[in-house]
């Protein structure tokens, strides 16, 4: 059953633009720097501080920290439009780029002060001939995730995640349609050699489409099969499954300033122990522009995913949120709220059944003032609750339920 409670005035939920409609005053980005006929490096860096209420997710007294992050980044990219001279076709289009994050925990508490860590984004996008019919894409992203998984460990669970994507696509004369062929992995790492999680690894095939059937209307189509494996010994153990999914997908301006999104299909994930899953997938959002620079987002979907700590999580997710421009400032407000279903979780971790309910509201309110286009100053609140009937097993402690308040100042800039 669902232990459900009230978290203050719940904040409208998660902002999700869509592409037929972009969020007013989000863009921060300097003039950049020229490091050739097309080629142009752009740099940020910023900091905040503020008080995180419960470091370690904890149910019952709570350890909170003040709190300091540093964060910068740089990327190199061509510019839209480049060409090897006046007229031809541009042969290959580039973006990478690094991005660094570090977190200090301002208390007296060296439990506390020991979980400052280093987050690592790195990424790099490659396209041969992208403006030609017969087009080849290679992508990876690379991060170190410094964040407990799940939010329910007090042990510090690095993570390397590594993304690649690769592929042709192919526009028939250049036209309103595309059709695609991907091959997708994932490596997911923990750092330390005796985490009780296994390490993951994912390979998938995709045959892709997407029809411009209008100026500001998209259907796509992704057909996959895939497989999840792991790698090594661990505490908990992971089934093996193997997973094939169709999905249609749609894009539209219902008018000038209402914009839809939507996609729906069928899974079928097949686990080598323990329950399967067979389903409907789906959601839908819907974007509204109340005036030029306001706009407010509803939507609902329902999410199955392979899941770390059981064979698969299933979500019923509301969201929506809004976001609103005066002047220099931009004011959001977002969150969601989501009835999640772990099926399959291990029995190392299971204590009364090897099902697990939870009830998880997010809300976040953001204030930002654009000195300059380049410089931006903000200020952030979040909380997060999770509430869950699981009684855990030998292999874990504690309740997993936690609330979590933080509220942080900063200052960017870009150049």
């Amino acid at each position: 059953m669902y232990r459900v409670s009230t978290i203050g005035a719940l904040a409208v939920c998660a902002f999700i633009a869509t592409p037929a409609l972009a969020e007013p005053g989000r863009i921060l980005e300097g003039n950049g720097y020229r490091l050739s006929e097309g080629v142009v490096l752009h740099s940020s860096a910023g900091a905040e501080g503020g008080v995180i209420s419960n470091v370690f997710y904890e149910d019952d007294d709570p350890v909170a920290s003040g709190i300091l992050r540093i964060a910068g980044d740089v990327r190199v990219s061509s510019r839209d439009g480049a060409r090897l001279s006046e007229g031809s076709r541009q042969r290959l289009s580039f973006d990478a780029g690094l991005g660094l994050g570090y977190q200090e925990y301002l208390s007296g508490n060296a439990t506390v002060r020991a979980q400052r860590d280093l987050d690592i984004d790195a990424f790099g996008n490659l396209v041969a001939f992208p403006d030609g019919d017969l087009s080849f894409e290679l992508d990876n992203r690379l991060r170190r995730v410094s964040r407990p998984t799940n939010f329910e460990s007090t042990l510090k669970l690095n993570r390397l995640v590594n993304e690649l994507s690769l592929g042709p696509d192919w526009r028939p004369g250049g036209g309103t349609m595309t059709f695609g062929l991907r091959y997708r992995n994932r490596l997911d790492f923990f750092e330390r050699s005796d985490a009780p999680y296994p390490d993951r690894v994912h390979h998938s095939g995709h045959i892709e489409a997407a029809w411009d059937f209008l100026p500001a209307t998209t259907f796509s189509f992704d057909g996959s099969i895939g497989y999840y494996d792991t790698i090594g010994d661990s505490v908990l153990t992971k089934n093996r499954a193997t997973n094939y999914q169709g999905m249609l997908g749609l894009s539209t301006a219902i008018t000038e300033r209402t914009g839809a999104e939507g996609y729906a299909g069928y899974r079928y994930t097949d686990y080598d122990a323990g329950e399967n899953f067979s389903g409907v997938v789906g959601g839908l959002s819907l974007s509204h522009y109340y005036s030029p620079v306001g706009m407010a987002s509803v939507g609902y979907e329902r999410v199955v995913q392979d899941s770390i700590n059981a064979n698969f999580f299933k979500d019923h997710r509301i969201h929506a949120g809004a976001t609103q421009q005066i002047e220099r400032f931009v004011l959001g407000a977002s969150g969601d709220i989501r009835f999640r279903d772990y099926v399959g979780v291990p029995d190392a971790a299971a204590g009364e059944s090897d099902r697990r309910e939870d009830f998880i509201v997010g809300s976040n309110l953001d204030l930002r003032y654009q000195m300059q286009n380049s410089m931006q100053a903000s200020l952030r609140y979040r909380v997060a609750r999770v509430q869950t009937d699981f009684v855990p097993g030998a292999a874990e402690d504690g309740d997993p339920s936690y609330v979590r308040h933080m509220v942080l100042a900063g200052f960017r800039a870009a150049f």
